[in-house]
């Protein structure tokens, strides 16, 4: 009896000392599948063509982490179309070893909700690394329109059912979202015109031809600047530090604009944690240099250094909020 019980004791003790070896080999493969990263060149996917402001930012950005990976090639990979979703579904279906990645604003959140049948599930295809950026727009209109606030903006177009409108870069675009909401907070009647692109939108209220915009500073401040627009407010929960002056419609008393956008990046699904991690340190110092600070300043960017943690918090909230945007506005793309 106590033999077998011996034998028993030993058995288990066996087992168990099995078990901790494992758990200790997989998290040395671990640590060593993170220190040996990258292995080869690493191509950063931008959703958007060359020139573009994401564009600019990641090459910004991959030439940082070329330099941080001791030389290894950062490779800009554009792949544009269809709101983002080409360039995802591309990086969805990469290695999930990390050297393929996705660097994506904001329409990534809005997508499942316009298109059916999406290639991608935006959280169970992808492993999120870090935010790189909120993303604020500002209401902008002609600047041959007699309003100098929002308010006069909405007492103006309530006074005249049917004569204004917004430029918006597609329908389902941010752009057209906003337009929308402001609409519908300011209980006024405003007419979509959709463009195929921001700077024929921008160049359309400039000129007269339509009322108003939500865009991103940088698209705004040339003809800003020619005194072809006027600024009225920004989106987000608090104001710009790029516009410290101009108040937020938040403040100025219409709910609904508080989520700023954001630029972020990701890895395909199944990339392990420590290399995930790695990936999210090197862009966090990338950040916090001039010249990427600089990139994404010129495209009226607030830079924001997170976590992978943080970053599918914030992604979960965005979903939520463009869900619930897009189908009060009633979008569906084909």
């Amino acid at each position: 009896m106590k033999t077998r019980m011996k034998q028993a004791g030993g058995a288990r003790r066996s087992m168990a000392a099995g078990i901790a070896a494992a758990c200790c080999g997989l998290v040395f493969a671990a640590g060593a599948q993170a220190q040996d990263f990258p292995k080869g060149t690493v191509k950063l996917v931008v959703p958007g063509p060359a020139g573009s402001s994401i564009d600019n930012v990641a090459r910004a950005l991959a030439e940082h982490l070329g330099e941080a990976w001791r030389g290894t090639p950062v490779i800009i990979e554009n792949r544009p179309g269809a709101s983002t979703t080409i360039g995802a579904a591309w990086v969805a279906k990469a290695p999930a070893d990390g050297h393929t990645l996705l660097l994506t604003p904001t329409p990534f959140a809005q997508t499942p909700f316009l298109y059916r049948n999406l290639p991608y599930d935006p959280v169970k295809s992808f492993a999120p690394v870090a935010q790189i950026a909120d993303s604020q727009l500002w209401l902008a209109i002609g600047s041959d329109i007699p309003a100098r606030t929002v308010g006069e903006f909405v007492a103006l177009a309530k006074g005249a059912p049917g004569k204004y409108s917004y430029a918006s870069a597609g329908a389902g675009t941010t752009l057209h979202l906003y337009g929308y909401e402001l609409a519908k907070r300011g209980r006024v009647d405003l007419m979509h015109i959709p463009y195929k692109g921001v700077p024929p939108a921008v160049i359309d209220v400039a000129g007269g031809r339509v009322s108003a915009i939500f865009a991103a500073l940088s698209d705004l401040e040339p003809q800003v600047q020619a005194h072809k627009l006027r600024i009225l407010a920004s989106t987000g929960a608090q104001r710009s530090s790029l516009t410290p002056d101009m108040p937020t419609l938040k403040e100025l008393g219409f709910d609904g604009f508080e989520t700023a956008g954001f630029l972020g990046l990701f890895a395909p699904a199944g990339t392990p944690a420590p290399v995930v991690e790695q990936i999210a340190r090197a862009v966090s110092e990338a950040i916090a240099t001039p010249r990427v600070g600089r990139a994404l300043a010129s495209y009226g960017y607030e830079p924001v250094r997170s976590s992978p943690q943080a970053f599918a918090a914030l992604l979960k909230t965005q979903l939520e909020v463009w869900r619930r945007a897009i189908g009060e506005a009633g979008v569906q793309m084909e």
